[in-house]
């Protein structure tokens, strides 16, 4: 199953990811990786002022598998206001924060306490194209630049259609390699 069977087992998933919040050891890991995160931003390559290739996923995908879906989604949020404080493209909008943080929540639902395998990240990576890259980042375009939804609308199918394959072969690489080091005590 991809996600959790059962209510309780989604509840306790979220409680379990939240107490990392709480813990000094995994705030220095999730603060790691969010340093990462913000280094592979940095790597981004702006197509467009409405267009750009990222490789902030893989750090988000690290996060997920160890960290679960609420922690991800903070350092999300974190991480988009520094990665804008440090090199901002246009006004700061709410909206792409909200991106970040359900980006990470979605990786870390899908991931979290799971075995890595490609078509669990084939999906995370389908989820997150289709809810954020297709439909809410089109709005929030919309609602910053004041066009129409659907302007670039092909290319950014066209974009994902091609990204999709890649993206899940490399998060699958590097989840597969880190997946080995969840039997470190400060990972469980």
């Amino acid at each position: 199953m991809i996600f959790s069977e059962k209510k309780d087992d989604m509840l306790s998933l979220l409680k379990e990811s939240s107490a990392h919040l709480k813990k000094t050891s995994s705030l220095t890991g999730l603060a790691l990786i969010a340093a990462i995160n913000i280094i592979l931003g940095s790597l981004s390559i702006q197509l467009s002022p409405i267009l750009k290739i990222g490789f902030s996923f893989i750090a988000v995908g690290i996060s997920a598998l160890f960290y679960g879906p609420i922690a991800t989604g903070f350092v999300g949020v974190v991480t988009d206001v520094i990665k804008y404080m440090i090199r901002p493209n246009g006004p700061f909008f709410i909206g792409f924060t909200f991106n970040e943080f359900l980006g990470g929540f979605i990786t870390g639902l899908i991931l979290y306490k799971k075995p890595v395998s490609i078509k669990r990240i084939f999906i995370t990576r389908l989820v997150i194209m289709i809810a954020i890259n297709l439909v809410l980042t089109p709005i929030w375009l919309s609602i910053m630049y004041g066009k129409g939804i659907f302007v670039a609308y092909s290319v950014r199918i066209v974009k994902s259609l091609i990204l999709l394959p890649i993206e899940t072969i490399v998060l699958y690489s590097v989840l597969k390699t880190a997946e080995k080091t969840r039997r470190v005590p400060s990972f469980k």
